[in-house]
């Protein structure tokens, strides 16, 4: 057999630490007063907002994606235009691909860089070729 390499020894706590902290259901339906969990289910069906499934079931959702606003909290809508170009990926694959400094952003996140910046050229071609790399 031979040796294992970085990427196969990642394990899941490092992807939550990398991608966390989180919010549960409870508490992003609350904060983006919805009327229940079935609407917070429908946005991240329609890739208007990330949910990455736990272990023992239930989904959190990372906090990252959030601002507040007008004393109201939201999903930052560059970074959901970034989900949505994602949406056809797994949940943890996108949350990972969305908190790692790339080179390309000068060492910065998409979340961050989108954060910042909005969804510029330079990231609106990394995130077309992640989406393709990684479908």
């Amino acid at each position: 057999m031979g040796r294992l390499s970085r990427a196969s020894r990642v394990t899941v706590n490092e992807f939550a630490a990398l991608v966390g902290p989180f919010w549960s259901a409870e508490h992003v339906q609350a904060a983006l007063d919805l009327p229940d969990i079935s609407s917070l289910d429908d946005l991240v069906r329609h890739g208007d907002l990330l949910g990455v499934p736990i272990v023992g079931g239930g989904v959190v959702y990372p906090v990252s994606q959030f601002r507040i606003r007008a004393e109201k909290v939201e999903v930052i809508p560059a970074v959901q235009a970034l989900l949505r170009r994602l949406s056809a990926l797994d949940p943890w694959t996108t949350a990972v691909a969305l908190a790692a400094p790339r080179e390309e952003l000068r060492g910065a996140s998409p979340n961050a860089w989108a954060r910042e910046r909005g969804v510029d050229i330079t990231l609106a071609r990394l995130v077309g070729r992640l989406a393709a790399e990684l479908a």
